[in-house]
């Protein structure tokens, strides 16, 4: 993964902590993530209620997120969308994001 240029994170990562992401710099890049509805909101899909397109949705968030990942360094990031999804209703949506992760997983092993 390459960190270059990257900014020094810091993550509170206590289970009962609400999101608490800070940065050296106010610039915050995930915000710009199509899924991301602000700091607060890192799970805000567009939704169609067609089963399928919402899997083809969920899959390009989840190339989105990963492109993200690799480009900032913030792997970190992988772990508040999940809990942001979690506080979520399941649905084709993510269905499709979780299989992307996963396939991404597999291959690179």
């Amino acid at each position: 993964m390459n960190m270059q240029g990257s900014n020094v994170v810091f993550v509170d990562f206590r289970p009962d902590a609400s999101i608490s992401i800070t940065e050296e710099s106010s610039a915050r890049p995930w915000e710009s993530l199509s899924f991301v509805a602000g700091a607060d909101n890192l799970w805000s899909p567009t939704r169609t209620g067609i089963y399928q397109r919402d899997c083809d949705a969920g899959r390009s968030y989840a190339a989105e997120l990963l492109r993200h990942i690799e480009q900032h360094g913030s792997p970190f990031l992988l772990g508040h969308v999940c809990r942001a999804i979690s506080r979520e209703s399941w649905g084709g949506v993510e269905a499709g994001f979780f299989q992307a992760i996963a396939e991404a997983a597999v291959r690179n092993a």
